[in-house]
């Protein structure tokens, strides 16, 4: 979520406060149970997204769907509402099906108004440590994007046996629409992806890892790229 625009309007939803993000036009909202026998002023997910799209944000931030709340979220992504959010599930094919079948019940037709889906696992990984046992994390293990509701091709994939990534751009559906909107050539989105990619290598070899530093590079970059581009090369100090 540190990657989002600084300028974007922003309205996360969740149940228990654990998102937290340096936007200055940010808006957090929770919901909470009702009181009494009947359950009187009671507030639902399904009420807080009703309720952010009215203020038409640029960016409806879920923090978990597991039932009606998800029609209301995809409803507003097919009024031009940007949205994310987890859902848990073994893998995408069952992500899929979880959305499609109650209680979210989300028509296959509308599933492709999803960009992609990221998977995240607690895997073991080859790195081992001093005791001789592999370490184990939590880990972005693919990126799929959603062509429909049957065709979910991966541009991004982890190899657990070498700890590396396989990617897959020039193939992405994704990247090529866009270059086809923009009317420019695929290798001009794969340079920036290129550049942006070495941005963030370099705050991690600088150290720049906690959110608020983060997003003062990105808001740099997002208000004159060209004046970032600069001290980027020239390496100045951010």
């Amino acid at each position: 979520a540190c990657l989002i625009r600084p300028n974007y309007k922003i309205i996360s939803v969740e149940e228990v406060a654990e998102i937290n993000l340096p936007h200055e036009n940010w808006t957090s909202t929770i919901a909470r149970s009702g009181f009494g026998v009947e359950g009187e002023g009671e507030i639902t997910l399904y009420d807080l997204i009703k309720s952010a799209v009215r203020h038409r944000p640029d960016l409806i931030i879920v923090g978990e769907v597991r039932g009606e709340e998800a029609y209301v979220l995809f409803q507003a992504l097919a009024t031009g509402h940007g949205g994310l959010c987890t859902l848990h599930a073994e893998d995408v094919d069952t992500a899929i099906k979880r959305l499609t079948q109650p209680p979210m019940n989300i028509p296959s037709s509308i599933i492709p108004l999803m960009n992609c889906i990221i998977t995240v696992k607690h895997v073991r990984t080859p790195v081992f440590l001093e005791s001789g046992k592999r370490l184990s994390s939590r880990k972005f293990v693919s990126v799929a994007e959603i062509k429909d509701a049957k065709t979910f091709p991966e541009v991004f994939s982890w190899n657990p046996s070498t700890d590396i990534f396989k990617e897959n751009l020039s193939e992405s559906y994704l990247l090529n629409k866009m270059a086809s909107t923009l009317d420019i050539p695929l290798e001009k989105l794969l340079d920036e992806l290129e550049y942006r990619k070495k941005v963030l290598m370099h705050m991690v070899e600088h150290n720049i890892r906690d959110y608020r530093s983060v997003n003062k590079v990105l808001s740099k970059y997002y208000n004159n790229p060209q004046l970032f581009q600069k001290e980027f090369l020239e390496e100045s100090k951010w």
